[in-house]
């Protein structure tokens, strides 16, 4: 007789609701509502107000913001004009999915070739300048 699995059924269950709630919106439409949706509460110790996202950015790291946080909505809207000075104006246009079944640092994509071959320039350019630093002996920190 197959044994059964409460947890692994629940896990399921969310895994199906969760992946009913994805979406796309263009850029210029993303805001705190929408964010929401991909939103985690903080893993930090004692603090239980925080609700995170992290955005992708053009380097390869992720900008950590909290939907709690008074200065939010200022934050958000250095991070779309910095695109928007690196990317053009079409950038607002692109558009993002946001995945709330997706791990933390896949829950919003840009999916804009320009972004992505910016972010691709970016590593590029990085790992040359490692293996130049590394080549002629040197180690800087930057990894």
């Amino acid at each position: 007789m197959k044994k059964f699995n409460l947890k692994e059924l629940i896990r399921e269950e969310i895994k199906k609701v969760l992946s009913e709630t994805r979406q796309v919106i263009p850029l210029k439409n993303l805001n705190k509502d929408n964010l929401a949706l991909v939103a985690s509460p903080s893993q930090m110790k004692g603090i239980n107000s925080r609700l995170d996202i992290h955005l992708p950015q053009l380097q390869d790291s992720m900008l950590k913001l909290d939907l709690n946080n008074k200065s939010f909505d200022n934050r958000f809207e250095s991070y779309k004009k910095n695109l928007i000075n690196k990317l053009g104006v079409n950038i607002l246009n692109a558009p993002v999915t946001l995945d709330p079944s997706e791990t933390w640092y896949n829950k919003i994509k840009i999916n804009d070739k320009n972004f992505e071959k910016a972010k691709e320039n970016y590593i590029q350019g990085k790992q040359s300048w490692i293996d130049r630093e590394t080549s002629a002996g040197r180690t800087s920190g930057l990894d």
